[in-house]
């Protein structure tokens, strides 16, 4: 099993996914867990938030920021990151995430009070999340393939982003990119590596 720290906080615009999953307060989400920065965003505006990652060390990462906010100490849930042997890109990665947890000053809050509606679990996403029509809204990272059961585990209209594109002979016909939320997710990308794209299931 996979237990070493490899993502100390997001390198991703939360802005773009906040806004490219369209949120809202009856939302059942589920995410890719890394930094557990993407969870915790969403969880400001979702009902609940179940996060999945195959590492140990990530899913143990997000348990100690989860303390950390439970307890109202914001700083430590900000500061949790050891930058240590990472590239200087993560550092300034912290500072665009922290900047987002700041402001507004109630946002931690809100996070904190949603808590409980927070799961975490250790799992391959591609085979540990079963079942049918169960989340409305699902953040995929950068993953670049569409597991069948990610598919099947969306309810009707609900949206799935992507980091990056995913091939498209991967889509089948479920899936239709929604241009007007792709959009507005693209106007946040930080840098040239990630173009986000929103698909929605149509059938």
């Amino acid at each position: 099993m996979l237990n070493k720290l490899y993502y100390p906080c997001t390198n991703e615009t939360l802005e773009g996914v906040i806004y490219g999953l369209n949120l809202n307060s009856e939302d059942n989400v589920l995410t890719i867990a890394g930094s557990g920065d993407q969870a915790f965003a969403i969880l400001e505006y979702a009902r609940r938030v179940t996060a999945i990652d195959h590492n140990l060390a990530q899913i143990t990462y997000m348990k100690e920021r989860m303390k950390h906010l439970k307890k109202g100490k914001f700083k430590k849930f900000l500061s949790e990151d050891d930058l240590t042997g990472f590239t200087q890109g993560f550092v300034y990665d912290k500072l665009d995430r922290d900047r987002y947890f700041r402001q507004p000053i109630k946002r931690l809050r809100r996070i904190r009070a949603n808590i409980n509606n927070l799961s975490l679990v250790l799992g391959d996403v591609c085979n540990t999340i079963q079942g049918d029509s169960i989340f409305s809204k699902i953040y995929m990272s950068n993953m670049d393939s569409v597991p069948k059961n990610i598919v099947q585990v969306l309810k009707k209209n609900g949206l799935i982003y992507f980091t990056l594109n995913p091939p498209k002979e991967e889509l089948g016909k479920e899936l239709i990119m929604d241009e007007e939320l792709t959009s507005i997710a693209r106007k946040f990308k930080k840098g040239p590596i990630w173009n986000p794209v929103v698909y929605r299931k149509v059938s």
